[in-house]
């Protein structure tokens, strides 16, 4: 893929400051670009000349985007896209009239009151009445209403946002206007989940030299596992963010910005599926948010301009819309509300891993020791911090029940790292048939520390399962009770308990 603008505004890239975490549109800051890419879709004209002027009247263009929260204040908010292109004028039309001041905080913050005749002159304010918000699990949990348009003017910025009251706890939630609600049900986009030792050999695979990685993630759609990675090449000062199809490049966004989450969206079809991205440019302190799919045909990222998705749904009756029972997710969360954990996922999982004193074939060690070799040996080279002695710590050998098939599972520490009592830095299992290994998989957190156990173990067709518990302080997002699925050496993994 092309490099393409970052916020989308009609040829507008407006920037936003990741701190305050709220989109730029100031007159002195904007930044634009222009757009030319075919990946980008272009709404028609028509419906978007339109898209104000009957707020209540059912069209094709469904609103999405993530809620924000002030933070002085439990009113939440969403920030506007200018109509046409941005121009001094505009600007100064909407910010030179009359003003009815809401509110200012103590540090200068203040929020001005826009009338809806200015607004739907110049901003794209369709559909934005009331809105639904979406949980973790893609499922409809509340509606929020519209209290007023905004100036929000803070230290850094001047935004011109629109603001909602509704509960506490949906900073962060996926909201969409009420028109992109019909047939969601089986619409639901695959979340993504990280994991550095994917992201580490797919580089490795690729031969892709990331000096620093911002983020990367992987998601399982059908048979295909779609990734993506972003990552900087220093001193060259080269971005990169590629999109992968079981392990091969097949998208690229090259020195513009880097995507550091895709939040899934239920508005999933068999062509794409969508998500809103928060992106940034690396070293700066610029992140916004845009909505964004991606191809099933092609695997090419594809922008929708303004948060603004295209396709013909149709309005429900207004006795249809939203039920206002609660949906209650079957979940529970941990104790310091950032962590979501979901034990229905290890139903009927059985333990059939039995632990045996049998010798481990000297074959088998030697191979396994050279693996682990190779995997310090590449760490050191990446960052000589991970260049100190290891030393074997942990050694388990288990059968599976009723099979002669046998899994080993060793942890290896560094010298004097003084890892808990049965913890190591990286661990590898490794299934192995007389003296033949036959699969293996390296789990590690070289800057803290890993604990692993090993439960059950199912293998079929060449399809391995394999779940136990793992805990670590930065190898991978989840912990707790975990199951591993794959082939050979690409596998996912999927986990109790993931941050929210």
């Amino acid at each position: 893929m092309k490099t393409h603008s970052c916020l989308l505004i009609f040829g507008l890239l407006i920037f936003v400051s990741c701190n305050s975490k709220k989109k730029e549109t100031s007159s002195a800051d904007s930044i634009t670009k222009s757009i030319s890419e075919t990946e980008v879709f272009q709404e028609p004209a028509s419906e978007l000349a339109n898209v104000n002027e009957a707020p209540n009247k059912s069209d094709t263009l469904v609103y999405v985007d993530i809620l924000d929260k002030f933070y002085d204040s439990e009113n939440y908010f969403l920030s506007l896209y200018y109509r046409n292109d941005y121009s001094e004028s505009v600007s100064n039309e909407l910010e030179n009239v009359d003003v009815e001041l809401l509110r200012e905080s103590e540090d200068g913050e203040r929020h001005i009151r826009l009338s809806n005749e200015l607004v739907n002159k110049h901003l794209l304010a369709g559909n934005l009445d009331r809105l639904v918000v979406f949980n973790k699990q893609q499922e409809i949990t509340d509606t929020i209403y519209r209290k007023d348009f905004e100036l929000y003017e803070s230290m850094i910025e001047s935004s011109y946002v629109a603001t909602y009251s509704g509960p506490s706890g949906f900073e962060g939630c996926v909201a969409m206007s009420i028109n992109g609600i019909k047939n969601l049900g089986n619409a639901k986009s695959p979340e993504f989940a990280s994991d550095t030792n994917y992201i580490k050999r797919t580089l490795k695979q690729n031969k892709y030299r990331a000096t620093f990685i911002h983020n990367g993630a992987y998601t399982v759609h059908l048979n295909d596992t779609i990734s993506f990675i972003s990552f900087g090449v220093y001193p060259e000062c080269r971005e990169c963010t590629y999109l992968f199809k079981n392990g091969v490049p097949s998208d690229s966004i090259i020195n513009d910005y880097s995507i550091q989450k895709l939040t899934p969206v239920p508005l999933a079809n068999e062509k794409e599926l969508v998500y809103v991205a928060n992106v940034s440019v690396p070293e700066t302190d610029h992140c916004w948010t845009m909505l964004m799919a991606i191809d099933l045909e092609k695997i090419k990222f594809k922008i929708y301009p303004s948060g603004r998705y295209i396709k013909p749904f149709e309005i429900k009756k207004e006795t249809d819309i939203i039920s206002e029972q609660k949906i209650v997710p079957d979940t529970f969360y941990h104790a310091d509300h950032r962590i979501i954990c979901d034990s229905s996922l290890f139903v009927g999982l059985e333990k059939n891993l039995i632990l045996t004193t049998d010798s481990i074939p000297l074959r088998v060690k030697d191979t396994v020791d050279s693996i682990v070799d190779a995997f310090f040996k590449e760490e050191c080279e990446l960052d000589q911090m991970f260049c100190d002695s290891t030393y074997l710590k942990i050694q388990r050998a288990y059968r599976i029940k009723d099979s002669d098939k046998k899994i080993l599972l060793f942890g290896y520490t560094f010298v004097g790292s003084g890892t808990e009592e049965e913890s190591a830095s990286m661990f590898i299992m490794a299934g192995y048939n007389d003296d033949q290994i036959l699969w293996h998989e390296i789990n590690e957190d070289l800057m803290g520390e890993i604990k692993m156990e090993l439960y059950g173990a199912k293998i079929y067709n060449y399809q391995l399962k394999i779940w136990g518990t793992m805990y670590s302080y930065f190898g991978h997002s989840g912990y707790g009770k975990f199951l591993m699925s794959g082939f050979k050496d690409h596998f996912s993994y999927r986990f109790e308990c993931n941050e929210k």
